[in-house]
């Protein structure tokens, strides 16, 4: 499931290892048996752009093109496309990106962001708002924008965006109206986390 924390490790690092792990899900679903056609030493053969990764990585794109023609996943194409995207251009448009998800994964804030529920040491509930709204919960979240503006702006767009996603889903499901769960959300501070999710839920 993606996390911040995984976000991050895949916009800063590349996302090679997560390319690789998704090309070989794809076809173990598509392609039962593939791994033993596979040629990992068949680099090179890769029509178009490709950039200076792993050889067996170059090879496995260029199988799984051979193997998906017509049948293509749209996500995992989407990956491939952004791996061949230049990386030079690929730095520059996630640059503004980078230093929010650093901020939102450094010391504890990555642990309360970015929970993993396999850690035997963390007996913490993991929530989400969907959860919190349905079991008629309250959810309180101190900004404390005063002396960190920029962790505070972000973090908020982040969960206002993830409520406006929430408030579209009940009302897709016909959850809306007189019969609905009332839902009340006081957002003080909003100077620093007006976004246009807030106004669409407005």
């Amino acid at each position: 499931k993606p996390t911040l924390a995984k976000l991050a490790h895949a916009v800063s690092g590349g996302i090679d290892e997560l390319l690789e792990r998704a090309l070989a899900r794809d076809l173990d679903l598509r392609r039962p048996g593939w791994r033993s056609r596979f040629e990992p030493e068949a680099a090179g053969r890769l029509r178009g752009p490709a950039p200076d990764s792993d050889p067996k990585l170059v090879a496995l794109v260029q199988f799984w093109l051979e193997e998906t023609k017509g049948e293509r996943h749209p996500v995992v194409s989407a990956l491939v496309q952004t791996w061949r995207h230049n990386r030079e251009h690929y730095q520059k448009i996630t640059a503004s990106l980078q230093p929010v998800l650093a901020m939102l994964t450094a010391g504890p804030l990555r642990e309360t962001l970015s929970p993993d529920p396999d850690d035997p040491t963390d007996d913490r509930p993991i929530l989400t708002l969907e959860r919190v709204v349905r079991s008629g919960g309250i959810l309180y979240l101190g900004l404390d924008a005063l002396p960190d503006a920029a962790v505070a702006s972000a973090l908020g767009s982040i969960l206002l965006a993830d409520l406006a996603a929430l408030a579209g889903k009940r009302y897709n499901s016909e959850e809306s109206g007189a019969e609905a769960t009332r839902i009340s959300l006081f957002v003080d501070e909003t100077a620093n986390v007006i976004n246009q999710p807030l106004i669409e839920i407005l």
